[in-house]
């Protein structure tokens, strides 16, 4: 994240997102696989943090901050002495179905687990350099994609909708709004980065999220906003887009930590000029 013509070490970061397994089984072969991985990369790239984007536990979210999940779906998984860093965890949509509290409460049982408050801010300085994280709650911003609360698995296999229906709570998501938009204004850091569960931008089968282009996407480019980090499709995507005068927004899809998705639904939406590179399985 630092200026690839100077000669310091870089600040390293790795994205993941829907690490949280399935009911039947603790954990799946690919967030097995995708953990070699990441434990491998860490090590030799030196990785100082990870941002972890939600749907954290499938299908329902926690019970409470001491559900067995925590450690059966994160902890147990991601135990390789190289991804022992801090870990900026959002909620997704599946977290919010549960007790979502209970995961920012989790906090303080775990090491790794960094989940302070719903929406927050995580400034690092290295090397001179500093960064702001503004980790955003899209679930409290745009509303869930279901309109059962709690819902059971049987539920969650019925409902088939995408798009998420409005906040909940509009006061508490103006709030948020706010908070989002006095950070961007008031941040001097010379990397700016934002993350949420809900993509900008997305080719799968979610697709692009419309309350997010509408009042996320411009606040992103007016505050020139280096790169927005998401989640929620199963897949490896990456976008670029113009910002304000001649500066480039980045913005990454990385859901794929325990499952894929092999849908292009929405790809004929995204030039070649902006969708840079995908992965799906």
């Amino acid at each position: 994240m630092l200026d690839p013509q100077r000669n310091e070490k870089s600040f390293r970061i790795l994205l993941v997102g829907d690490t949280g397994g399935i009911p039947i089984l603790e954990t799946t072969w690919a967030q097995r696989g995708v953990k070699e991985m990441m434990a491998t990369v860490a090590e030799e790239k030196d990785i100082q943090m990870v941002l972890n984007m939600g749907d954290n536990i499938y299908f329902t979210g926690p019970t409470d901050e001491f559900d067995p999940r925590f450690e059966t779906r994160f902890e147990a998984v991601y135990d390789s002495p190289s991804l022992q860093v801090k870990w900026l965890t959002i909620a997704g949509n599946h977290d919010h179905f549960g007790n979502v509290t209970a995961e920012v409460e989790y906090t303080k049982h775990s090491r790794k687990w960094y989940f302070p408050s719903l929406y927050y801010k995580k400034t690092e300085e290295f090397n001179g350099t500093r960064i702001d994280f503004l980790m955003i709650d899209t679930i409290s911003l745009c509303g869930n994609t279901k309109d059962i609360q709690n819902a059971g698995f049987i539920e969650m296999l019925r409902n088939e909708s995408h798009d998420p229906r409005g906040p909940l709570n509009v006061t508490e998501a103006e709030e948020q709004w706010k908070w989002l938009e006095t950070n961007l204004e008031e941040s001097t850091a010379q990397y700016l980065i934002v993350s949420g569960h809900y993509p900008i931008h997305s080719m799968s089968s979610h697709g692009p999220t419309d309350c997010l282009r509408q009042r996320l996407d411009p606040l992103l480019k007016r505050f020139n906003v280096n790169a927005y980090f998401s989640g929620h499709d199963h897949s490896l995507q990456h976008f670029v887009f113009d910002g304000n005068a001649d500066h480039k927004i980045s913005y990454v899809v990385s859901g794929a930590a325990s499952r894929a998705d092999a849908s292009t639904k929405h790809i004929k939406e995204f030039s070649r000029d902006n969708l840079k590179f995908k992965y799906i399985f």
